[in-house]
């Protein structure tokens, strides 16, 4: 894809499915933040398991020392999957709505192609090959596949970016070495 073809995407599309798309683009920072931080709460959930010491846990207003390990570990592990069902719904929300959205504009384009082709004379008709008009309107999925295409790069390019900060966050020196690692190797691949 090339920027001659992003720009006549954008151009098809009316300034209500832009301000959506903006809409989107917010419901995928929220994605990303439900993501990052289902991450962060495993992190605690294992230093419990692991050691005795709960001090980390002095900043919630309740004593921790009056219950045991196991009831802990319970009361953290309902936390996590009550965290994780309302993500889940969330990101299912998001999908439906997302699919809703492609659906709406590919059946909106598709009007507006077709319309602008009703309108046009007679003898524009007369003189277009009918196979040209045909392959426009079917090229109307191919931008709507595009357009879903780069919703789902966008919400993988945040996720991945939320979880590279909160793994610069707990362990900077093994992240940026990974990276190093990763960045390295994969330039060595791309210029072989």
């Amino acid at each position: 894809m090339n920027f001659s073809q992003l720009k006549l995407i954008n151009e098809m599309l009316s300034n209500q499915d832009r301000s959506k798309l903006k809409f989107f683009f917010g419901f995928y920072l929220t994605g990303m933040l439900l993501e990052s931080f289902s991450i962060a709460l495993v992190i605690p959930f294992l230093h419990i398991i692991m050691q005795d010491n709960l001090t980390f846990l002095n900043f919630i207003p309740f004593d921790f020392n009056q219950l045991e390990k196991i009831e802990i570990i319970s009361i953290i592990l309902i936390i996590i999957f009550i965290f994780f069902t309302l993500k889940t719904l969330f990101l299912v929300f998001v999908k439906f709505k997302e699919a809703k959205f492609l659906q709406n504009l590919h059946q909106s384009m598709s009007n507006r192609l077709f319309s602008t082709y009703l309108s046009l004379p007679y003898k524009f008709h007369l003189n277009t090959n009918s196979a040209n008009l045909i392959r426009n309107m079917s090229d109307v999925s191919h931008y709507i596949i595009t357009i879903k295409s780069l919703m789902v790069l966008t919400i993988e390019f945040l996720i991945l970016f939320g979880l590279a900060f909160l793994l610069l966050f707990y362990e900077p020196k093994g992240t940026l070495t990974s990276l190093m690692v990763i960045g390295t190797t994969g330039y060595l691949f791309y210029l072989s």
